[in-house]
């Protein structure tokens, strides 16, 4: 009784890292301990109910919690005082009573058993009685008078314990109230005492299922349907948790069969409007979002679903009239407020996306894709790593499979000079071991030749097939390996945007596939229809990646290469592609789950054909020498900063150029006083905005020397500042985000330009600043250097490319362990 048929959204774990924990982080904890226990984890539970006990010593769902699990395990006199405690902190709460007196009950001592339940009983003798206590409850839900439901329920239990109807009311109740996890225990009781109760089974499926216990609650759901076929509810309900789980056409299958129950219910259009979007049919979603309009023009559920798929359809006008109509309807419409805040942030309106979101968490903090937003938000707007690692973890904590929030979080963490390489490993091998846990048990390889000799079919999945940094380093790439023979190279683009770059691209591939609105299982019978050999990811940890379609493993080899630095943290990738002086292989193998695969070199680049000749070294006509980066503002962190700083102020006669700086960028004044709290005055600092590749370019003729950021060091922009004849001092990191300098400049041959720490780093940094003749020299000539180098000759790497292709698919044939091998430069 008293469900709800609520449109259940997709969802995305770890918590937020601090020592004083808000409500919502408490909440976080408890919930986690309580999916915990579900799975009889309970070393693990204990460790979440701990960090909320250390804060909170007398939070009393934390004592009782802990006393559940000491019952369970056997420790019944140590749960007693647990649950004791948690009834002094809490006298009201009958299911503590319940547990209470259980345990009693297993002492096998009947006077201390009736004295408990006299005391329980004394608690609850409430003057709220009504003659029929049935309808009493289900009149008091109807009028959503949860607090008397609940007074007379804990009453009527206190009476009689196996009172399976007031447990099933008392449930549904807290359910309503948002009190998630004591709904949880009342509303299994309520099962184990109605194991024939359709609504009972409904109401704990409905429960798992935003709680994101997904097994558990289909299985309620198809024993609500097969107690009760005429449930019509328990489909819908049935169809969002199929759906969460991936389980698309069967989810489909369900919503249609409670559509032929009676078409007019909208709601079950609503929710299928939303399996049809992920599915990637937008025409036929949009067609099922008219006829629920039809049916229900005043529905603000209605209104939110047409306006989400005319968003997916680019209509952002027509679906913001729709999202507005539906928060004119229901101005408490949490997911409308998402809705329209993902418009304006696919509009990279970031500005205004941002008041959307954050009203929509104020409304139901659950919302994952929010959090995700403001965490890329904080990051991308903001500048504030902090808040968005804070809101990348909540996320994760409402959904851990939200596999965008966890990609989002990994890649802000490479920028981080707060995190070890071997933590940052280890928070790369947790998206490997959510995403591939249920998974590895179906990897299979067909019945392909094994012929070492035969063309070999190639896939390409990125996000990046357009005028982006990724698709300028592979593009020369994929010309000359679309011309090898050995080779036939397929696309899938995971892209939504279509431009010159895109159309230069598709004629390298044999096959063309857009994937960006078809879900992993598609894309994998795809794939394997088209028997890729060798699939190759170009995105990793950045937007539009495809990692969860990797995890299913549908090439019998993945490999990783160019679009990430660092390990996808995936079982199922076995290459990553690098270079020597990036990834030596003894050094950095312990990072990777993948086996190195190290070129002479992995990536090349083409200089900007407009790009100007190199200018004299401007030191030589001014009073000063002027340091200058490139680096995107994300990577300028305090370390970086008061490295920066002691150059500075060891080069008195020096200035900054700052060309980084997105325009709009609202913290230019706070980003700036971090360099005067350093003793660097304004004065010194030369600040340029972003702008077009001409004028980019244009501005390093008026830098001496370039110098790098850490831990996450420059790479296309290192690049640029080395064909414009202006090296960068970098020192020599321990992992691949921080060895970047390193390698550029080893391969112009510039090894003088990196230092082994931060004091050489100065040290270098000051006799170059003295040395302007010798810098001068280099300069003239760094456009020669590039050109002998194999970064700048992409026929090379091609080639290079091409013999690790084959010699992986040898070993492949020829049944041989993983190991990570090297191509050599002749």
């Amino acid at each position: 009784m008293g469900a709800k048929m609520e449109f259940e959204k997709p969802v995305a774990t770890a918590m937020p890292r601090k020592d004083v924990l808000n409500d919502q982080d408490i909440a976080l904890l408890l919930t986690k301990a309580k999916q915990q226990i579900d799975q009889n984890e309970f070393e693990a539970a204990i460790t979440f109910l701990n960090q909320v006990l250390n804060v909170q010593p007398d939070q009393p769902l934390a004592k009782f919690m802990l006393g559940d699990i000491l019952t369970k395990v056997g420790a019944t006199q140590d749960a007693l005082p647990c649950l004791e405690n948690a009834i002094q902190l809490a006298p009201q709460s009958i299911i503590y009573w319940h547990s209470y007196i259980r345990l009693i009950q297993t002492f096998n001592d009947s006077s201390a058993s009736r004295e408990a339940i006299e005391i329980a009983r004394q608690q609850f003798n409430d003057e709220l009685i009504f003659p029929n206590a049935s309808e009493s409850l289900e009149l008091l839900y109807r009028e959503g008078r949860y607090l008397d439901l609940d007074r007379l329920a804990s009453h009527l239990i206190s009476i009689k314990l196996e009172d399976g109807v007031s447990w099933r009311f008392l449930g549904i109740s807290l359910f309503d109230q948002g009190r998630y996890i004591e709904s949880q225990y009342a509303m299994e009781i309520a099962v184990q005492l109605l194991p024939k109760d359709a609504i009972a089974h409904f109401n704990l499926a409905s429960l798992l299922s935003k709680q994101n216990s997904l097994g558990e609650a289909e299985k309620h759901f198809r024993q609500a349907i097969r107690l009760n076929p005429q449930l019509v509810a328990a489909y819908n309900n049935l169809g969002n948790c199929l759906r969460k789980q991936g389980k698309l056409d069967e989810a489909e299958s369900y919503l249609r069969m409670m559509i032929r129950f009676d078409k007019d219910f909208y709601i079950a259009r609503v929710n299928l409007v939303g399996i049809l979007k992920e599915k990637g049919e937008l025409e036929k979603a949009l067609v099922e979002a008219k006829k629920a309009l039809k049916a229900a023009p005043s529905s603000p559920d209605v209104c939110n679903a047409l306006g989400s798929i005319l968003h997916k359809l680019g209509k952002n006008e027509e679906s913001l009239t729709q999202l507005r109509r539906a928060i004119e309807l229901n101005p408490k419409f949490a997911d409308a407020y998402n809705n329209i805040g993902s418009v304006y942030f696919r509009e990279k309106k970031y500005d205004q996306a941002k008041p959307y979101f954050l009203k929509a968490i104020e409304l139901d903090p659950q919302l994952g894709g929010a959090l995700r937003c403001l965490g890329q938000i904080s990051q991308t707007l903001d500048f504030d790593l902090t808040s968005a690692e804070r809101y990348f973890r909540m996320a994760l904590a409402v959904n851990q499979r939200d596999s965008e929030a966890h990609t989002s979080l990994l890649f802000m963490l490479t920028e981080s000079a707060a995190i070890s390489p071997e933590e940052l490993f280890s928070q790369h091998r947790s998206f490997g071991k959510i995403h591939e846990s249920a998974l590895k048990q179906t990897w299979e390889t067909d019945g392909r030749s094994k012929n070492a000799q035969r063309v070999l079919n190639v896939g390409f999945v990125s996000g990046d097939f357009n005028n982006h940094a990724v698709a300028s380093f592979v593009g020369p790439i994929l010309k000359n390996l679309s011309a090898n023979s050995s080779f036939k190279l397929h696309a899938y683009y995971n892209g939504d945007t279509f431009d010159k770059v895109t159309e230069k691209l598709k004629q390298f591939f044999f096959s063309w596939a857009v994937i960006k609105h078809r879900n992993d299982h598609d894309v994998y019978e795809l794939i394997r229809k088209d028997s890729i050999d060798i699939l190759v990811d170009l995105s990793g940890h950045t937007s539009n990646n495809r990692l969860t379609l990797f995890a299913m493993k549908p090439a019998p080899i993945a490999v990783s290469w160019i679009g990430y630095p660092g390990t996808t943290g995936l079982g199922a990738m076995d290459y990553f592609i690098s270079e020597s002086s990036l990834t030596p292989i003894q050094e950095q193998s312990r990072y990777f789950t993948e086996k190195l695969c190290n070129l002479p070199s992995s990536a090349p680049f083409e200089p900007f054909e407009l790009a100007p000749e190199i200018s004299p070294l401007p030191s030589l006509e001014k009073d000063w020498f002027t340091f200058g980066t490139f680096n995107r503002i994300s990577k300028i962190n305090e370390e970086t900063i008061a490295i920066w700083c002691r150059l500075m102020h060891e080069v008195p006669a020096s200035k900054l150029f700052l060309g980084s700086i997105p325009t709009g960028f609202e913290q230019l004044e706070e980003f700036i006083q971090r360099f005067e709290r350093r003793g660097i005055d304004r004065g010194r600092l030369i600040v340029f905005y972003r702008s077009s590749m001409p004028v980019y370019l244009e501005q390093y003729k008026q830098i001496d020397l370039c110098i790098d950021a850490f831990p996450y060091n420059g790479a296309t922009t290192t690049l640029h500042g080395l064909w414009m004849g202006v090296p960068t001092l970098s020192i020599e990191g321990n992992q691949l985000v921080s060895r970047n300098g390193y390698c550029l400049m080893t391969h112009a041959g510039l090894q003088e330009m990196v230092a082994k720490d931060e004091k050489t780093f100065i040290e270098l940094g000051v006799f170059w600043s003295k040395n302007r003749n010798a810098l001068a020299d280099i300069r003239k000539n760094l456009r020669s250097r590039c050109l002998a180098s194999p970064k700048f000759q992409p026929d090379r790497i091609a080639n290079y490319l091409a013999s690790a292709l084959k010699q992986m698919w040898l070993n492949w044939c020829s049944g041989m362990p993983l190991d990570a091998f090297e191509i050599p430069e002749n």
